[in-house]
Formats: structure tokens, C-alpha cells, sequence
């Protein structure tokens, strides 16, 4: 069965986060990277993606970076690492 993201936790299905901020070299298991400032050096690794890891000069505040995140790095900034509440529709 496919997993899916369960939207009655949140209106996004997000059931936690991570707070990381400047100099985190953080390990996740998380869908979103959710910046609450303005965040330079950022490196974040998806489990997903053929040219991994995507390498950001700066990404603006309030724009959220979607995708399998496995990992994150960053120089400066303080942002929000969301995972994702799945559950298994049963047939």
C-alpha cells in the first residue's frame, strides 16, 4: 500500500518538528524545510533526488523546500525541519 500523508493531525499532515538554527549540521527524517528567517549556506541531502544534495546560496523566509529531506546544513538562519504523520489506508 502506498503511505500517505494523514491530514486530519494538520491541515499539512505535519505531526512534529526540529527548530535548527545557524551552524546545524542536522540528520532528519522530515518533508519540510521551513525557514523562519532568512537562511545562507544551505545544503539539504533528499533521499529522493538523483543530484543530491541541492546546494542554496540563501533561501528567503517563509518559502518552504519540499521533498524526502534526510539531512540539512546550514551556515546561518533559524528554521523548522517538519516530518510527516503517514498511516496505511486499509483496503
Amino acid at each position: 500500500m502506498p503511505q500517505l500523508v494523514q491530514t486530519d493531525t494538520s491541515p499539512y499532515g505535519l505531526s512534529g518538528g526540529t527548530i535548527i538554527s545557524a551552524g546545524a549540521n542536522q540528520a532528519a527524517d522530515a518533508f519540510v524545510f521551513y525557514p523562519l528567517e532568512e537562511c545562507s549556506g544551505v545544503t539539504i541531502t533528499f533521499a529522493n533526488l538523483t543530484n543530491s544534495p541541492l546546494t542554496l546560496t540563501t533561501v528567503l523566509a517563509g518559502l518552504p523546500i519540499y521533498g524526502a529531506i534526510t539531512n540539512v546544513a546550514m551556515s546561518s538562519g533559524t528554521a523548522i525541519l517538519y516530518s510527516g504523520s503517514y498511516y496505511y489506508p486499509q483496503p
